[in-house]
C-alpha cells in the first residue's frame, strides 16, 4: 500500500501535493486491502468499515476471533496514534490485561469480551516519495488509549519472507538514496 500510493499520487500530482495526498491514499489502500483479506477468510474474518462518530469520513475494523485491529500511521512505532475516538473507545472496552500475564500468572478464562490492537506502520525516512515501508507492528493500547502495553509483535520480524518480497534489499535501498558531496568553500576574494 507505501508503494501503490506513493505510484498513483506521485505519478498524478506534483511532489507537495502528491505528499499531502499520499498519506490518505495510503490509509485508504490499506483499509481496502483489509476488506479484501476479509472477504478471502470470510469464515474467520470480518471487516466492517465504519463511520467517524460526526460522519466526516470511515475506518475498517477487522476482527478475526476475539481480536479487533484498526491501522494506523505513525512516524515511530512507539509512537502513539493521533487521538480518535474510535481508538478510545475500543481501548477502553477491551480486555487487554489477561494477554499480559508475566511469571506463570493463570490467564483468566474467556469472558466473551475482545483484545484491541493496532497496526501501526511507518514510512521509511529515506524514501523519497514515501513508497517504503519502514515498520508494521501490532501494539496493544492500555485503556487509556495514550500508553501501550510493551508487548508487541513486529510483523517485519515474524514474516520475513513477504517483507523480503515487498521490500527492497539494502542494495537497492543505498541505489535510491543521493548522496551529494559537500562542496569547498571559496576562498574570499573568488
Amino acid at each position: 500500500s507505501h508503494k501503490d500510493a506513493a505510484d498513483h499520487c506521485y505519478s498524478t500530482f506534483s511532489p507537495p501535493r502528491a505528499k499531502d495526498l499520499g498519506g490518505h491514499y495510503r490509509r485508504a489502500k490499506v483499509e481496502d486491502e483489509w476488506v479484501a483479506v476479509a472477504v478471502r477468510f470470510k469464515t474467520s474474518m470480518q471487516a466492517a468499515t465504519t463511520p467517524y462518530k460526526r460522519y466526516t469520513g470511515f475506518y475498517v475494523e477487522l476482527t478475526c476471533g476475539r481480536v479487533k485491529l484498526t491501522q494506523c500511521s505513525v512516524s515511530h512505532y512507539n509512537y502513539f496514534p493521533r487521538d480518535a475516538e474510535f481508538r478510545a473507545a475500543l481501548a477502553k472496552s477491551s480486555h487487554q490485561y489477561g494477554l499480559f500475564a508475566k511469571n506463570g500468572e493463570e490467564l483468566p478464562e474467556p469472558d466473551g469480551k475482545f483484545v484491541y490492537a493496532i497496526v501501526v506502520h511507518g514510512v521509511h525516512p529515506k524514501a523519497k516519495k514515501r513508497e517504503q515501508c519502514s515498520f508494521a507492528w501490532v501494539r496493544f493500547p492500555r485503556s487509556d488509549c495514550k500508553r501501550y502495553y510493551t508487548d508487541k509483535i513486529d510483523l517485519f520480524e515474524t514474516f520475513p519472507q513477504i517483507v523480503a518480497e515487498f521490500q527492497p534489499t539494502q542494495d537497492q535501498q543505498d541505489v535510491n538514496v543521493k548522496i551529494t558531496p559537500k562542496r569547498k568553500k571559496k576562498a574570499v576574494g573568488e
